[in-house]
């Protein structure tokens, strides 16, 4: 939907008719922005709002210092293809005209050598003897059977109950009848467990745990501990006063969406970083600002277009990853330049810079390079929150 009757803004009376305005005679055009809107859009956490959000009308494209669309800058792009060679055309011999009925010499001239046949041998067969195998034999048949040697085996003498005695007994009598087993103790059947008296110390309480009223403990705070400082120092040395307090490292924010003043803290190692525009009426398309094997500290910078006549904003999408496709990639955040005074497509220019810290800290910035009345996205541009 182009944004084509509705015009957020007005000119004073007395001023030029709408379609003579110049956009780069700022005297001339005297733009004055309704107070109302439009507005930025709050922060967006969900991939596909954050792309629904771009496509609706606040798109952007690459544009040159004529007003030309250009082409996508990437690695792909940067070199022009290599042209295939195309396979030659077939010579053409100049023709006569009249038929041509006279046959050629080559066949009547030369003839076809006779070739001699390979010498093949012929096949012989030999017969050799093997052994004679019949129904009436076997393997089994031609090898002696092994003779097991047969052990002389008494019979038993008596009843394998007991081991063989070793010493003759003359007694007729075994260990249960001459020996009477003693009376013990009757069995007491499994009951429950009589009650013990209680130790000496405990007279006067029981010892179950749900009896004793825990005591409150007293909540003190935690001691101040400085891992450079560990003990006191109360001597008179001058190491303290000619040596400074070393300071800790800076501590990288943890990527769950905390906003910082610096930046965004990105992982090592990183992707790439760009935006999502329209290249040649194709959406959805990734524009690499800033290479995965770009070393920090590195800038980059590019100017950007409207893609509708009469568009009155631009939404910025701040994308992490390598795939062309800019719907496959990290949406880190996004911001609006609202208030673009009406104009054709093609000709505003919105300017997005994408700043790299030596400690990994991404800041964009964009503005308008026309007008320079968004200097506000100078300031509050620079800080962007990570979403997963």
């Amino acid at each position: 939907m182009l944004p084509t009757e509705t015009q957020r803004g007005a000119y004073a009376p007395g001023t030029t008719k709408r379609g003579t305005v110049n956009m780069y005679d700022s005297t001339a055009a005297k733009f004055e922005p309704i107070p109302d809107g439009p507005y930025e859009a709050p922060d967006i956490t969900s991939q596909p709002e954050g792309h629904q959000h771009f496509d609706a009308t606040r798109e952007i494209k690459l544009k040159d210092t004529y007003g030309r669309e250009l082409p996508v800058t990437s690695y792909r792009d940067h070199y022009p293809a290599k042209e295939v060679p195309q396979p030659g055309k077939p010579l053409e011999l100049a023709t006569s005209g009249a038929p041509f009925t006279a046959t050629t010499t080559y066949d009547n001239e030369f003839w076809n050598k006779p070739r001699a046949p390979r010498p093949v041998e012929p096949l012989t067969y030999t017969h050799r003897p093997g052994p004679m195998i019949t129904r009436d034999t076997t393997n089994q048949d031609t090898y002696k059977p092994f003779q097991v040697p047969v052990e002389h085996v008494e019979p038993a003498s008596r009843d394998a109950t007991a081991p063989p005695p070793t010493i003759p007994s003359i007694y007729e009598t075994t260990y249960r009848v001459q020996y009477v087993p003693k009376a013990g103790e009757p069995r007491v059947p499994p009951g429950a467990i009589p009650p013990k008296d209680p130790l000496p110390w405990l007279n006067d309480g029981t010892t179950y745990r749900n009896d004793y009223v825990p005591k409150p403990l007293a909540i003190l705070p935690p001691p101040d501990y400085d891992p450079f400082k560990p003990f006191p120092f109360g001597g008179t040395t001058e190491y303290r006063a000619e040596y400074p307090t070393k300071e800790n490292p800076p501590q990288l924010p943890p990527l769950t969406g905390v906003r910082s003043r610096d930046g965004l803290a990105l992982p090592l190692p990183r992707r790439s970083l760009g935006v999502e525009f329209v290249h040649r009426g194709v959406s959805d398309r990734f524009f690499m600002l800033i290479p995965r094997t770009m070393d920090a500290p590195c800038a980059a910078r590019q100017v950007f277009t409207t893609v509708h006549d009469n568009q009155e904003q631009a939404c910025i999408l701040i994308l992490y990853g390598d795939d062309p496709v800019a719907s496959n990639n990290t949406l880190l955040g996004q911001f609006d330049i609202v208030n673009i005074p009406p104009a054709p497509k093609d000709v505003p220019r919105i300017e997005v810079i994408f700043r790299l810290s030596k400690d990994m800290f991404l800041t964009v910035e964009a503005r308008d390079l026309d007008t320079e009345r968004h200097k506000r996205w100078l300031q509050r541009g620079e800080v962007v929150v990570l979403r997963k």
